[in-house]
């Protein structure tokens, strides 16, 4: 299943977080793992001349995709990361095609309704399952502690780096 879609800008700031499952899945901290992303963007491209496609974190692989200038990065949870890969590619489509023109230069504020909006479009469109909408918020969630360990992922990476 596809549990997040980032749009991460050349600085690491995500453009876009939107999530799908359960909402906390990779904790409060979205820019931190747009900066992880794009750090390890970056630094494969300093290894070689190619690009890195797919990162695997724990039980959660990440779907890169290149396009406009920005880094389309797609969560799943399963076993079927090529089975995504076209779907992947669809949600980098729609999103350049509705944001065409000038999503770098909107406001902080504004990219939260733009996430908000590009998520329910994805739902919409059937490229994403809506949130498991078992609670008006995350706070009340059960489930709510059980999120992706990033900070562990970034220190093992950091480990394997060194």
């Amino acid at each position: 299943m596809i549990r997040n879609v980032f749009v991460i800008d050349d600085s690491g700031q995500a453009l876009i977080a939107a999530n799908f499952g359960e909402c906390h899945s990779l904790g409060e901290d979205g820019g931190m793992v747009s900066s992880l992303i794009r750090a390890i963007h970056t630094f494969a491209q300093m290894l070689s001349t190619s690009s890195v496609d797919q990162i695997d974190l724990g039980s959660l692989t990440f779907i890169l995709l290149l396009r406009e200038g920005l880094i389309f990065a797609v969560a799943v949870d399963d076993d079927n990361v090529e089975e995504h890969i076209p779907t992947a590619q669809r949600i980098v489509s729609t999103f350049v095609e509705q944001h065409n023109s000038g999503i770098q230069n909107l406001a902080e504020k504004d990219l939260d309704t733009v996430s908000s909006d590009f998520a329910k479009v994805l739902v919409n469109r059937g490229l994403a399952e809506q949130n498991c909408g078992k609670n008006l918020g995350c706070r009340d969630c059960e489930n709510q502690e059980n999120t992706f360990p990033i900070e562990q992922a970034e220190s093992r990476l950091s480990k394997k780096m060194q």
